[in-house]
């Protein structure tokens, strides 16, 4: 356990290394970002069973966008370990996917709700930023405090933005807005060059 903690820090560290300095490879590519959400979710099935808690999925039969499949995923593994590591048993996780708008613009909007103590207001700030762990759960819970930073440059890669509140009856929800068309890249083409 103790060298399977280290290997997952060890990555965590160098994926925001690699974030940071620019160096991550994005695969752009059109994806279905419901899919996805759907099979990190039967991903942690199991783990969520053996803890008596069960996840809600409120999903599209499909969520059309253009980003790296792969990088989403882990936006999403982070959000839903988080969800279940901080839930008490017999909680229910609520995962939800639908349309909403960012900057004007067509987006999917993914909310991941978890029951447990939330987040003090005064945190909220700082809770995507490396090594930050809310002093709520920093003792009990473990981890590290890079899961949310490395989601906050995924997103923002994706043209995106990721944000924490705390739901009224209790527990925390994650939202992430992802543009639900390709960014535009680069200068404007001109007509008739």
């Amino acid at each position: 356990e103790s060298g399977q903690r280290l290997l997952v820090l060890l990555n965590d560290l160098l994926d925001l290394a690699k974030l940071e300095a620019g160096r991550m490879e994005f695969r752009m590519a059109p994806l279905d970002l419901a899919s996805i959400v759907r099979n990190v979710a039967g991903e942690f099935g199991p783990l969520f069973e053996t803890r008596r808690q069960a996840v809600k999925l409120m999903l599209p039969e499909a969520a059309a966008m253009r980003g790296d499949a792969e990088r989403l995923a882990q936006v999403v593994r982070n959000l839903l370990s988080n969800a279940g590591k901080f839930s008490p048993a017999g909680a229910e996780i609520g995962v939800s996917l639908e349309m909403a708008e960012l900057a004007s613009a067509p987006a999917w909007q993914l909310s991941v709700e978890d029951a447990g103590p939330g987040i003090p207001e005064a945190e909220l700030a700082t809770i995507f930023e490396k090594f930050v762990q809310s002093s709520l759960t920093a003792t009990g819970a473990g981890g590290t405090g890079l899961g949310l930073a490395i989601c906050y440059e995924i997103v923002n890669h994706h043209c995106g933005m990721i944000t924490a509140a705390n739901r009224p009856a209790g527990g925390a929800r994650f939202t992430v807005l992802l543009p639900a068309t390709p960014a535009v890249s680069g200068p404007p083409e001109m007509p008739g060059v």
